[in-house]
């Protein structure tokens, strides 16, 4: 095998390699997605408002924490969850020690369950992209 046609194949490996790492990036941003605006709704939607003393509800409820909720795709390899409200930091904080009190039935640190469900699913969706690019070859 020559040097030009050793260059050919790795080039069409790495091609195959961002291909399938794109794709495999953007199913596990999809799912990330939803398992976040499941999460919201489940853990800070579903739950009814706070009254105050005189019955009337403590806020009204817009859906703009769970409307907020976003990916970006950064590069083949990578994918972050981001919320464009401004309150969305300080919200999925609330209840941490050191920050703000809230009610504890409306404590929701979705973000960190989003981290703790996804790392070993996407180490294997990752392994499973690598052997399935090793296996095509190129």
């Amino acid at each position: 095998m020559t040097a030009e046609q050793i260059a050919r194949k790795m080039k069409k490996r790495e091609e195959l390699a961002r291909k399938e790492f794109q794709a495999t990036t953007r199913g596990v941003a999809v799912s990330a997605m939803k398992f976040c605006k499941e999460k919201l709704t489940t853990e800070i939607y579903a739950i009814p408002e706070d009254r105050r003393k005189n019955g009337k509800k403590a806020w009204k409820r817009t859906g703009h924490l769970r409307r907020s909720e976003k990916f970006e795709i950064r590069d083949p390899y990578t994918v972050a969850v981001v919320n464009t409200a401004a309150y969305a930091l300080p919200r999925h904080e609330a209840g941490k020690p050191g920050h703000r009190n809230i009610n504890p039935q409306r404590i929701s640190h979705w973000r960190d369950d989003l981290a703790e469900t996804f790392k070993p699913l996407m180490d294997d969706l990752y392994h499973s992209t690598v052997e399935a690019i090793l296996k095509a070859g190129g």
